[in-house]
């Protein structure tokens, strides 16, 4: 879980969490930003992920209330 943002150097939000694999499969929610991320990928050095996910252009939809 990511308490501390910038200490962990993760582009996550405070309360993240996630899990990561061997192969290079990762995935973790973020509440603070509203952002679930999944990445199935075999290969043990998929690059940054996250900082990709982070600095996307794209506005993502929000969907509050579907759950």
């Amino acid at each position: 879980m990511t308490m501390d943002p910038e200490l962990a150097g993760n582009h996550r939000g405070k309360g993240s969490f996630g899990w990561g694999g061997a192969g290079g499969t990762v995935s973790w929610a973020d509440p603070e930003n509203e952002l679930v991320a999944v990445r199935m990928m075999q290969q043990e050095k998929g690059g940054d992920f996250e900082q990709a996910v982070a600095q996307s252009p794209i506005k993502w939809p929000r969907f509050a209330g579907l759950v």
